[in-house]
């Protein structure tokens, strides 16, 4: 139900509280939609009162609950045009495409130097900058002496470099990449950054498959709130898979979805469901 002017104002105002500054209150004012929802207003209370994030969305038009809840998540990215812009313009598919670019090259990096790194972002102003970051890091890792020393530091510091068996079995057209050295070898021959990522199926949070047909492409699932979902699904060089791919891969989880639930006590994702960005 829409809310009246009268009534939203009503419901702001409580969410700012009385001595609430006039920027403030400028902030809660841009936020759209906003249905009064008891999350939402919690949301807004407790944004309005940090001033820090009053000031970082005071040049937008608009705000959305999502546009507040990435920034407060990522406030290390305040600073930078390639985050802060598109927050600014809610361009939701850019800010995702940078925050995963932005992860994914550290994880690149993590795995090169063999311990967590936190990107240096004074060199990485602009989003072509990021790129190149990202660029020189997988070249880097794909160079035979650096993917051996990489591979080393992940026994070290895990005891193997070998991945638990994924939750979906694999078939002629998907099966699972089984290994650190098989992860680094798929993001050479298919020129992503996926080599850089095995850090996080030996953590388990992610499954890594190989996808051979109806196109070559790379899958990747992450474990979410008791759920496997689409974390990632690119042909060479990132491109984005056909209908048919798609097609295919979400045939495949919903056909396994019923015993990976009732074996492992998870839930797949299920084929009416978003898998975000993958298929978009």
């Amino acid at each position: 139900m829409a809310l009246t002017p009268k009534s939203r104002v009503d419901i702001l105002s409580w969410c700012v509280g009385r001595a609430c500054s006039r920027e403030a209150l400028k902030f809660v004012h841009k936020v759209r939609p906003f249905v009064g929802s008891r999350s939402e207003c919690s949301l807004l209370a407790q944004s309005a009162g940090d001033g820090d994030l009053v000031r970082f969305f005071r040049h937008a038009q608009e705000v959305s609950s999502w546009s507040i809840e990435q920034a407060d998540t990522n406030r290390r990215l305040w600073n930078h045009e390639f985050f802060r812009d598109p927050m600014m313009r809610q361009e939701r598919d850019e800010v995702t495409w940078v925050l995963a670019l932005f992860a994914d090259t550290e994880d690149l990096l993590s795995t090169l130097r063999g311990e967590p790194v936190r990107l240096d972002l004074e060199p990485c102003r602009t989003r072509a900058e990021l790129c190149r970051i990202h660029a020189d890091a997988f070249d880097e890792l794909n160079r035979g002496p650096e993917a051996k020393t990489a591979l080393e530091d992940l026994r070290l510091k895990f005891g193997t470099t070998d991945f638990k068996v994924g939750p979906f079995l694999n078939t002629k057209t998907i099966v699972q990449i089984a290994d650190a050295e098989a992860l680094i070898a798929e993001g050479k021959k298919m020129h992503h950054c996926v080599g850089g990522l095995a850090r996080r199926a030996l953590k388990g949070t992610h499954v890594f498959y190989r996808v051979l047909e109806p196109e070559r492409a790379t899958l990747a699932l992450r474990r979410q709130n008791g759920k496997w979902v689409v974390d990632d699904f690119k042909l060479a060089s990132n491109a984005t898979p056909s209908s048919a791919s798609k097609k295919a891969v979400r045939a495949w989880l919903v056909t396994d979805h019923t015993r990976v639930r009732r074996t492992q006590g998870v839930t797949a994702l299920p084929a009416s469901t978003s898998a975000g960005a993958a298929f978009s």
